[in-house]
């Protein structure tokens, strides 16, 4: 968790229908800039954002959960799941969530969001933690506990969870992990694929080559976590381990040592007609196997999206690998890669990853992104685009973010979202500025706002009442 500050906004752009970007003007479908988003007087300063396909999550400093966009599975935990009513802006989820509990980490899925409530108990001061989740099979459209009871983390204080399409797991203090959901390809990394949703269990973190060959107390401790669509990433210090679904390479593994397993869905194969008139062999991995070609470097933070992966180094190190279409791994093309390239040598602070496009935020405090963005959510540029002139193959700088340092990054289905540490005001008076020039937002530092108007309207030859216009904005 980033440490609270003083000040900070939570910015949102790009694809707004169910008002998952907090806008509530029904014309802005589409946010083209980063915009910053107010959630309620009362809220304490946003902390952590995290996105699903068409919903928003938030936590605020003082641990407070606040939700908005698309609820037709219940995943804004409000007790309802309502199709045809989104709520567009952000409202606070106090139902199912203990009074004195404080949100620590939240993720959303596709369609369903989790959180880690960590609570001081009265009588001896112990702190407990607790996962709850709710929304699209989680059978619940309000927050519920995980049975205490039945799962090995009751007594455990836990660090990280992740939310993929229809799966879930989490990371205690010891470094073990905990996998549950569904498990059709194997994504729960629990030795075998399986029909329905499975309870929470422990899993095994394997060799590259699928034996356990590891020292007895010297299993691999995890430290970070990521659910893809149907794929799931695990950190362990100097090794990664994947499971799931691996058709576009997103496991990173050199040889398949899983299953292929022939289905007339097509799964995430080809186009519907295909499907319809071909059988398609699913590949997957139902164990966590090491991926051997990053053996051995410290990984920091990884994630997954619809069919790609990531992982970055403490070093600042970025390896990227799996589908490549709508150019999702940002390497100038639409190829995919088996396993892990190295992407950029240095300077990777933060990443996120949506289903298609990807963001990451440079030590020099600019933030990058690329892959598929008709609706601007990878470069928050201004401009839509439509086919392949939505796609961003390399990364492309997100104009308008670097007027402060990005303490939390999120990537959704067609939106994005980060938390600045920032001067709010001088972020309004650029978006203001932006939507009234329609043009690309400048890079800027607080302390020259004044001539960044000036800037725009001159590179842009915009009238002089607008330049000064804008300049009234960035004193007001």
């Amino acid at each position: 968790m980033p440490p609270a500050c003083s000040s900070s906004v939570l910015v949102l752009w790009g694809l707004n229908e169910a008002g998952q970007c907090g806008c509530e003007d029904f014309a802005e479908n589409v946010l083209r800039v980063p915009t910053p988003v107010q959630l309620p007087a009362d809220a304490a300063q946003p902390l952590l954002v995290s996105c699903g396909e068409e919903h928003t999550a938030c936590v605020d400093s003082a641990g407070a959960l606040y939700t908005w966009g698309k609820n037709d599975s219940g995943q804004l935990g409000n007790g309802r799941d309502d199709d045809t009513n989104p709520c567009r802006k952000p409202r606070r989820v106090k139902a199912g969530l203990p009074p004195r509990g404080k949100v620590t980490a939240l993720s959303c899925g596709a369609r369903s969001t989790a959180v880690i409530v960590e609570e001081a108990a009265s009588d001896d001061g112990v702190t407990t933690t607790t996962i709850y989740s709710f929304g699209r099979y989680q059978y619940s459209n309000q927050p519920h506990a995980l049975n205490p009871l039945n799962h090995p983390f009751a007594n455990a204080i836990i660090t990280h969870i992740s939310c993929g399409c229809d799966h879930s797991a989490a990371i205690d203090d010891a470094g073990r992990v905990l996998t549950w959901g569904y498990n059709e390809r194997g994504q729960l990394g629990r030795g075998s694929a399986s029909e329905g949703k499975q309870p929470p269990a422990l899993i095994e973190l394997w060799d590259w080559d699928g034996a356990a060959d590891f020292a007895p107390g010297a299993r691999p401790f995890a430290t970070h976590i990521a659910c893809g669509y149907h794929h799931t990433l695990i950190a362990a210090k100097n090794e990664t381990f994947t499971c799931g679904y691996g058709e576009h390479g997103q496991l990173g593994h050199l040889t398949r040592k899983g299953t292929a397993l022939p289905s007339e869905d097509g799964g995430e194969g080809p186009s519907s007609n295909a499907r319809r008139s071909a059988v398609v062999s699913h590949y997957f991995e139902s164990t966590a196997r090491r991926v051997s070609v990053i053996s051995g470097v410290e990984i920091a933070q990884v994630n997954a999206g619809q069919g790609i992966s990531a992982a970055h180094t403490s070093s600042g190190s970025l390896y990227v690998w799996g589908d490549g279409r709508c150019g999702s791994l940002g390497l100038g093309d639409q190829s995919s890669r088996k396993t892990p390239v190295l992407m950029l040598r240095s300077g990777a602070v933060l990443t996120a990853q949506g289903p298609c496009h990807s963001l990451t935020v440079a030590s020099d405090g600019c933030a990058y992104g690329w892959g598929y963005s008709a609706y601007a959510q990878a470069c928050g540029s201004g401009r839509l685009h439509n086919g392949s002139r939505g796609f961003r193959f390399a990364p492309t700088g997100v104009l308008g973010l670097a007027g402060g340092e990005v303490m939390c990054l999120a990537a959704g289905g067609g939106h994005s979202a980060a938390i600045l540490r920032t001067d709010a005001l001088l972020l309004a008076a650029e978006a203001a500025l932006a939507k009234q020039l329609r043009c690309h937002l400048l890079s800027y530092t607080p302390s020259d706002g004044r001539d960044m108007a000036l800037r725009v309207a001159n590179a842009r030859g915009v009238p002089l009442r607008i330049s000064r216009l804008a300049e009234a904005l960035v004193k007001a």
